[in-house]
C-alpha cells in the first residue's frame, strides 16, 4: 500500500509504502518475447515528483523473474536519488548468476556522468541459455564504466575488463585485463579503441548510429561480392576500422577455426 501526501504540490509531496507485483507478464506489456513474468517486491519512501525536487530510497526483492527462458531468482537492490544524483546497488545470488553491480549517476548536467562497477562471482552462460553449443560455459571478472552522455549514440568514457576467466569444454581460460575507449572530437567523429592482448587491438572510427553499426559492418564486408545487396542505413554515416585478431579468442569461442598469427581486418564504409 502506498501513502501520499500534499499531492496538490509535485515539488513538496510525500510518499511512503510497498509495491508488490506478482508474475506480472512485464514481456506481453513490452512486445518482447525474450522477456517473461515478474515477481517483485518494493519499499519506497521519499519525497518529491520533478527531477529537482525528487529525493527517494528504495529496496526491492525480486523473487522471479523470466528472461530469455530462464527464471532467475533472488535478486536484491537498493538505491538512493537526491539532488538529481543516483547511487544504487543490486545484487544477484541466483543458483547460476552470482554478480553484484554498484552504480553513481549524476543527471544534474546536459550529458549525465555515469560511474559502474560489476563483479561478476559467477555466471553459467549454458544455464542462463546465453551459450548453446557447449554444456560447460562459465564466467567470472570485473567490469568497470565511467563514462558520459545522454544517449548511446553520444557516450564516451572507458570501460576496463579486469581478472577474467572463462571455463568451457576445453579448458580453463584467464584473459589479461583490457579496456575499450570512446571519444568524439568537435566535429562529431568518434572513435573507439579496443587494447586486448588476448581478444583484439584495433579501433573503429566514423560517424553512426549504433543502432545501425551491425549493418554497417555486413555492407562493409558484403561489398567484395558483386550481387551483394547493401542494408538500408540513414545517409551521412561511415565507418573505418583496423583490427589485429589475437588467436586466443579464436581458441576459446572457435577452436575449428584457423587464422594466421596477427591476422588483422581492415574496411571502410561510406554511406551518403
Amino acid at each position: 500500500m502506498m501513502i501520499l501526501d500534499g499531492l496538490e504540490d509535485l515539488d513538496k509531496t510525500v510518499y511512503n509504502g510497498k509495491v508488490s507485483v506478482n508474475n506480472l507478464n512485464v514481456g506481453a506489456l513490452l512486445k518482447d518475447p525474450t522477456i517473461g513474468t515478474l515477481t517483485i517486491d518494493i519499499e519506497i519512501q521519499g519525497s518529491g515528483f520533478t527531477p529537482k525536487s525528487l529525493f527517494a530510497r528504495a529496496k526491492g526483492d525480486v523473487h522471479s523473474f523470466v528472461y530469455n527462458n530462464y527464471r532467475y531468482n533472488n535478486i536484491y537492490f537498493t538505491g538512493d536519488f537526491k539532488n538529481q544524483l543516483f547511487n544504487g546497488i543490486v545484487k544477484a545470488k541466483d543458483s547460476n548468476l552470482d554478480f553484484e553491480f554498484k552504480g553513481l549517476a549524476d543527471l544534474s548536467k546536459k550529458e549525465s556522468k555515469f560511474d559502474f562497477g560489476v563483479k561478476v562471482k559467477h555466471a553459467d552462460l549454458h544455464a542462463l541459455n546465453f551459450v548453446q553449443n557447449d554444456s560447460i560455459s562459465k564466467f567470472k571478472g570485473n567490469i568497470i564504466i565511467d563514462g558520459q552522455g545522454n544517449s548511446i549514440d553520444n557516450v564516451i568514457g572507458e570501460i576496463q575488463f579486469r581478472d577474467l576467466q572463462y571455463t568451457n569444454s576445453r579448458g580453463n581460460y584467464t584473459l589479461e585485463n583490457f579496456e575499450v575507449k570512446s571519444s568524439m572530437d568537435n566535429e562529431g567523429i568518434k572513435k573507439i579503441h579496443i587494447n586486448s592482448p588476448d581478444i583484439i587491438n584495433g579501433y573503429v572510427t566514423g560517424t553512426y548510429k549504433v543502432a545501425e553499426i551491425k549493418k554497417i559492418f555486413q555492407n562493409a564486408f558484403g561489398s567484395i561480392y558483386a550481387h551483394f545487396k547493401p542494408y538500408k542505413i540513414a545517409e551521412n554515416q561511415f565507418i573505418n576500422f583496423d583490427f589485429t585478431v589475437n588467436n586466443k579468442i579464436i581458441e576459446i569461442f572457435a577452436p575449428e577455426v584457423q587464422i594466421g598469427k596477427n591476422t588483422s581486418l581492415q574496411g571502410k564504409n561510406r554511406r551518403r
